[in-house]
């Protein structure tokens, strides 16, 4: 039975970590903006943000940005971006400054806000 458990546990575990990579990248051709090919994975491999919230921003199994990127702050997606709030994970060592605020300026471009 304790064995039982434990293969419960790891398993939930797993997918809990696994599903939410089911989002779609936009095609590289259709992005004009550095944060955009950023967002949708196609300048460094380990920063794939598509893959929770879709390339379009509005959510696959993460959160839809297009309902959060508009009350937050440029400062509070920063925070997010790398502290990796709840299961996100952080990019704070993945993403130079810059490149930080080129996705910021790209989620602003399509969601507004301030």
């Amino acid at each position: 039975m304790a064995s039982r458990a434990r293969f419960a546990l790891v398993g939930s575990f797993a997918l809990s970590v696994v599903g939410c990579h089911t989002g779609v990248a936009l095609p590289q051709q259709s992005l004009g903006s550095p944060g955009a090919r950023l967002f949708n994975g196609y300048v460094k491999e380990d920063v794939n943000c598509f893959s929770c919230h879709d390339g379009d921003g509005k959510g696959a199994n993460g959160p839809n940005l297009a309902e959060r990127v508009p009350k937050l702050s440029d400062a509070a997606i920063l925070h997010a971006i790398d502290s990796g709030p709840s299961y996100m994970p952080s990019f704070k060592n993945k993403l130079s400054d810059a490149e930080k605020h080129e996705i910021i300026a790209w989620l602003r471009r399509r969601f507004g806000g301030s």
